[in-house]
């Protein structure tokens, strides 16, 4: 059956959590509705004797209640319509909580009553006073320290000969002393420190990988091995290894990257700080901004449904990432445990929906398909697959909305940036 969608008469709030929602149906419309759920009846009861869809309708009449065929008829009107009407009225719907009909001359007159978001005056957004933490400038230092990271993190450690401090060489063969002794198959560092004392690295200075070496040294008292450790130390060793950390010019860093010189190497870097800089001030403005505008809403009850849906989502979360059987708690003690943050995420989201409503922020379609790709980027899955998973198991809208959300409160952020900025 082609499906028929109505435009409604009227929707109005009945109160600041409920919509009205009325069609009125023509008797010719709500009669081909009828005539289409009875075709559809038709192919799908089978009798024996009949091919499927081939009963004749004397006989079918006796398998179809008129009644039930009238309310179903009602049910569809909405089924077909609640999509465009909640879209087009821009309701946010969240339960339906009744459908009642009344025949008339005409046909028949549906009322549709909907829980909705509450609603309530948001204008204080625009006159929120927010001003943002000043972004710490990039010093001079700062970069050159920044420079240094950058220049550390590029170097390596390469073979090298005529062993030097600092080297990290990889070693093998024996410490014995007494009736002690140790074998060794592992790399030092070429300092005092790390090396059982600076006697045995003098004796290592300037030598290449495959020597092999055979001397006496007084070992550290702060050797690991403590039957060592003060004592002097027969050492018969191989060196396998020698590599030194090579550090790059700043030149070739430049050819690496494709960047002209210093200059415009440490002006990007500048560049990234002052971006990473301003990102600290929205963050700050992204903890601190929501504080405030809950602070100028009037106190308001929050929808159960909500509360149910957001409690199933947290709470399977917390399922799935608590694994250990022992940690875990009963559903009643972790739910008075976070109720009250899990109740104020809900409010500040109805506000920043009011908020996104009256500056008409939406989140579009391939808004939803991009957050799901990223998803399956990370688990290499079909993006189609799971966005039919999310819309069995319900939770695409809650998707949608804190989308909306944070696209809204980004908003809020990006204008008081501006704002600050204009007046510089």
């Amino acid at each position: 059956m082609k499906n028929i969608t109505f435009v409604p008469n009227s929707v109005k709030r009945t109160k600041p959590d409920k919509a009205l929602v009325t069609f009125k149906i023509t008797s010719e419309d709500f009669s081909n509705i009828e005539k289409g759920l009875y075709k559809q009846y038709k192919r799908q009861i089978k009798v024996p004797g009949f091919r499927a869809g081939k009963i004749p309708d004397s006989m079918l009449k006796k398998y179809i209640d008129e009644d039930s065929l009238f309310e179903e008829a009602v049910q569809t009107v909405w089924k077909n319509s609640a999509e465009s009407t909640i879209e087009q009225n821009n309701l946010h719907a969240i339960a339906l909580q009744s459908i009642k009909n009344k025949k008339t001359k005409t046909g028949v007159d549906i009322f549709v009553e909907i829980e909705v978001l509450p609603e309530f005056n948001v204008d204080f957004a625009d006159k929120l006073n927010y001003k943002f933490s000043k972004p710490d400038e990039a010093t001079d230092a700062a970069v050159d320290s920044e420079l240094s990271k950058i220049i550390s993190a590029e170097s390596q450690f390469l073979p090298a000969e005529k062993i030097q401090e600092g080297d990290y060489v990889r070693m093998e063969g024996t410490f014995s002393s007494g009736d002690t002794e140790e074998k060794v198959e592992r790399a030092f560092e070429i300092n005092a420190k790390t090396l059982p004392s600076k006697s045995f690295m003098d004796k290592l200075i300037g030598k290449n990988q495959d020597d092999e070496l055979s001397f006496k040294s007084k070992f550290s008292k702060a050797y690991s091995n403590p039957d060592l450790g003060g004592k002097m130390v027969n050492s018969k060793i191989k060196i396998t290894s020698v590599k030194r950390e090579t550090i790059p010019v700043i030149s070739d860093l430049c050819a690496k990257y494709g960047i002209k010189d210093e200059d415009e190497f440490k002006a990007r870097i500048k560049s990234n700080l002052m971006i990473q800089n301003e990102d600290k001030a929205f963050a700050e403005a992204n903890e601190k901004l929501p504080q405030m505008l809950m602070k100028k809403v009037k106190d308001f009850s929050v929808p159960q449904v909500l509360i149910d849906e957001e409690k199933e989502l947290e709470w399977n979360n917390y399922v799935k990432n608590n694994t250990d059987e022992n940690k875990k708690t009963e559903i009643e003690d972790w739910w008075k445990e976070n109720e009250k943050g899990i109740l104020e995420n809900i409010k500040l989201g109805i506000v920043l929906d009011a908020i996104g409503d009256k500056k008409g922020i939406q989140v579009l379609n391939h808004e939803i398909e991009y957050f799901f790709r990223d998803i399956a980027s990370q688990v290499r899955r079909p993006v189609k697959k799971i966005i039919q998973e999310s819309k069995r198991n319900g939770n695409l809208p809650i998707i949608a909305r804190n989308i909306r959300r944070a696209k809204v409160r980004n908003s809020i952020i990006k204008e008081f940036w501006d704002r600050q900025e204009n007046k510089k």
